[in-house]
């Protein structure tokens, strides 16, 4: 099974981050931006794992997550990755690593290495993608584009874990809510 665990922002949240993505949008780049109910910041990306190997990862943080409460993330920042000139991911999120988001990100990522998941190599920065470039789409002037691109830095309310099911189509990923570890309180 494909899954990830991940963090879906509120619906104010979600308002806000389409703000940012409709003007965007006004810029003819060969960029296929995200569907509504694609958009969260991934904790953790796992390939491949059996539906019982991931239950017991679950299930070894699901107590430390559901004791955690409620929480902010600061959108202040509008990136790509690996960077502006030449993009593969746009994304809105920011610079910085909240230690909620780092906490989870490493139990996630340390729960599953124990049933033999390999952990991420890359630097953790948490993000919304917003847009992913076309095969074959050449994006200049992103860099300028951003620029042009107005929005004050906002909050996101976090108010669970949720590890997807995501099954690859012709069409693009299907997610699948697999689990919810709700946090204990409620902003």
């Amino acid at each position: 099974m494909r899954a990830f665990c991940a963090l879906y922002p509120d619906s104010e949240g979600l308002d806000q981050i389409f703000q940012v993505l409709r003007q965007l949008r006004e810029h003819p780049f060969p960029i296929r931006w995200e569907k509504p109910d694609h958009i969260h910041v991934t904790l953790k990306f796992i390939a491949d794992i059996d539906p019982a190997v991931l239950d017991q990862a679950i299930g070894d943080v699901s107590k430390t997550v559901t004791s955690m409460d409620s929480f902010r993330f600061r959108v202040d920042t509008l990136g790509a990755f690996p960077n502006p000139a030449k993009p593969r991911v746009v994304w809105v999120g920011s610079d910085s690593t909240p230690d909620k988001i780092a906490t989870l990100h490493g139990l996630f990522e340390d729960a599953c290495a124990n049933y033999g998941v390999r952990k991420e190599q890359k630097k953790f920065t948490p993000h919304f993608t917003i847009g992913r470039t076309k095969k074959n789409g050449r994006v200049e002037n992103l860099k300028n584009a951003f620029e042009t691109i107005s929005f004050q830095p906002f909050d996101v309310v976090f108010r669970a874990v949720r590890i997807m099911e995501s099954t690859l189509t012709s069409q693009g990923a299907i997610h699948k809510e697999y689990r919810r570890l709700t946090f204990g309180n409620s902003e």
